[in-house]
């Protein structure tokens, strides 16, 4: 397991591996150094090396190197401050990580490397609201307690469950209307849950599920904004008024169709025999809606509606190995988000060579303009390893060396 190796243990350590003189690899732009580390100063290390390999090398350019600690691998990332001869000077590292568990580090992309990428709804133009987030159309691992023979057997399923834990029950689609009600324009707006799991209680404070499926009071008051301090909370009238008829919970969950909303599922309990919601009927007419959304599709449901040639996306690449990458996009360009666990085809072209990968969107964080994805490569063939091994590395490939589970270690230094 990869750990983080402490202020005081980090300067012992720097010390030791440049007096027992342990070879370092440090891997820049588009190649792979082995040399020794002959200085350690408090904001600076020096590494040895022959001219011609320290002259490949550009003053702020980032690396990352390796180094084998007494039987134990350590890792670090930092930028060159200044090249002399066969000397390099780099940042003192802020970060050390300790058992990395990969074999191959993220170094930044090589030289004249762009990256392009596409979204796989094929870029229907549907006239349905689109919500802030991407996601894939994919089969729920829940599958196989509905009914897939038919649409009407689909919904027919469901409904024999449903009824079990629900007093009220309705699918509604947005094809001949748009969203009117409050509840409409927020699950419409966000592509995501509103869950009451009490109209007493509200909406949930936090959202529990790592990809964001919740709407939560948050994102509910930031929606309303400054109209809910001067006039008072819509969503909080509202809900007095479902307790005053009787309503116990609700559940309004989106149909996601690529990012648009092509509709919702909604549930509700009322006196006297109905119950409170929980997180278990949360992720069950979650999968159902997905199963929705998997149906029509499979059945080409909206292919009729007319399709145009995919949209090719830019995105700048933070730092890459040979089984997954990070990038950054403007979070101008794109107008939404990326859900995580969705599948996007990337483009890498740099000079003659150009290939297509497959990725998983797996990890995201963003700041004030920019959005990071961590993408993790799926299905890349054998002779598209080697020749990303070569751009990345210059050095032999060797199959042996792909991890198959890469720990992400971001040399820029910035976290998700």
């Amino acid at each position: 397991m990869a750990t983080k190796v402490s202020t005081v243990e980090r300067e012992f350590v720097m010390g030791q591996i440049a007096s027992l003189g342990l070879a370092v690899r440090i891997h820049g732009t588009g190649k792979t150094i082995v040399c020794k580390l002959a200085d350690v100063q408090e904001d600076r290390l020096c590494f040895l090396m022959n001219p011609g390999e320290a002259s490949s090398f550009s003053g702020w350019e980032r690396i990352t190197a390796y180094v084998d600690f007494h039987g134990q691998p350590l890792c670090f990332g930092s930028k060159v401050r200044k090249i002399e001869g066969g000397r390099i000077f780099v940042e003192s590292p802020e970060l050390l990580i300790k058992s990395p568990q990969r074999k191959n580090v993220r170094v930044p992309g090589p030289k004249g490397c762009s990256l392009s990428f596409y979204l796989n709804d094929g870029n229907i133009p549907l006239d349905y609201p689109r919500s802030g987030e991407y996601s894939d159309v994919e089969k729920p691992d829940s599958a196989a307690s509905f009914d897939s023979s038919s649409f009407e057997g689909l919904i027919g399923s469901f409904r024999t469950n449903a009824m079990g834990f629900c007093t009220e029950f309705r699918i509604v689609m947005f094809k001949e209307r748009k969203p009117e009600r409050l509840e409409e324009k927020l699950l419409a707006k966000y592509g995501r849950v509103l869950f009451v799991p009490s109209v007493k209680t509200g909406l949930p404070s936090s959202d529990p599920y790592p990809e964001g499926r919740i709407i939560t009071r948050q994102l509910e008051e930031d929606y309303e904004g400054i109209t809910s301090l001067t006039e008072g909370s819509e969503f909080e009238r509202l809900l007095a008024m479902k307790s005053e008829a009787g309503y116990i919970a609700e559940l309004w969950c989106p149909i996601l169709y690529f990012q648009y909303v092509i509709g919702y599922v909604y549930m509700a309990t009322k006196l006297p025999s109905g119950g409170i919601f929980d997180f278990n009927h949360v992720e069950y007419v979650w999968d159902f809606a997905r199963f929705i959304a998997f149906f029509l599709k499979s059945h080409s449901y909206f292919k009729a509606e007319g399709a145009t040639n995919p949209v090719a996306y830019g995105a700048s690449i933070v730092d890459m190995s040979v089984s997954g990458c990070q990038i950054t996009i403007p979070r101008t360009s794109l107008g939404m988000s990326i859900k995580l666990g969705s599948l996007i085809k990337l483009r890498l072209d740099q000079g003659i060579v150009s290939m297509t990968i497959k990725g998983k969107a797996v990890r995201k964080f963003d700041d004030k303009e920019n959005d990071y994805y961590g993408i993790s490569f799926g299905g890349l063939p054998l002779e598209d390893q080697a020749r990303l091994f070569g751009l990345l590395y210059s050095r032999p490939f060797d199959a042996n060396a792909i991890a198959e589970n890469e720990t992400v270690f971001l040399v820029s230094g910035k976290k998700p």
